[in-house]
């Protein structure tokens, strides 16, 4: 309203003054609704994302963690469905809904650790990533048939067992793409495993998870 009324008897100037507003208003909404809606299809895309992994873990997560376990057990290496993986096998006997990746811990030397993961690539694993804590391997992460697998390494003793998680700390600004905040898991010490079947697999888990 005001602008209208601005252009009744407004000198020249004013009006082309106010007509480079209007323009420029409207530009600027138009970048806005813009980024919104680009905002909202990323927003939508890891939605989808995280959906497909979902998915990918009710169907085969089960089978591929006992594959994984069945191949450690022949290198005579000790695992077990570990964190988020063995919450839902011992609170709910099956994988939890939510989950978009699998958990499986291990016990193994760092001569063992390179063996796994040369014959986790042969039988077909991807290697996506690794990660270091003070300058050692702990945690190995690797995708097959659409599920994500992490394998977390424990650091045994008398004392306790411990393990290491990294995440992304929201709102943190890191000084590279490769670097995470870590935590470090203490527990107990894991004495050994039981087996119980789920879903037609016999899924390794802590003796007292």
């Amino acid at each position: 309203k005001f602008l209208l009324e601005a252009y009744v008897g407004a000198p020249k100037w004013v009006i082309a003054l106010l007509r480079f507003s209007l323009n420029t208003v409207k530009k600027l909404r138009k970048q806005s609704k813009k980024a919104f809606k680009s905002k909202s299809k990323a927003e939508q895309k890891a939605e989808e994302n995280k959906e497909n992994k979902r998915y990918y873990i009710q169907k085969n997560g089960m089978s591929v963690l006992n594959e994984v376990q069945t191949i450690l057990s022949e290198l005579g290496i000790t695992s077990f469905a570990d964190f988020g993986t063995c919450l839902g096998l011992v609170r709910e006997g099956a994988l939890l809904k939510h989950d978009i990746d699998m958990d499986i811990g291990v016990i193994a030397t760092p001569e063992e650790r390179e063996k796994i993961r040369t014959t986790l690539e042969r039988r077909g694993f991807k290697l996506w990533r690794q990660y270091y804590y003070q300058g050692n391997p702990v945690e190995d992460s690797y995708h097959y048939r659409r599920v994500k697998v992490d394998l977390n390494f424990y650091e045994m003793t008398d004392d306790y067992s411990r393990t290491w998680l990294f995440y992304t700390k929201p709102g943190h600004k890191y000084e590279n793409s490769w670097t995470r905040h870590v935590v470090q898991m203490t527990y107990s010490p894991i004495h050994g495993v039981k087996y119980e079947e789920f879903d037609g697999s016999l899924i390794a888990l802590p003796e007292d998870p």
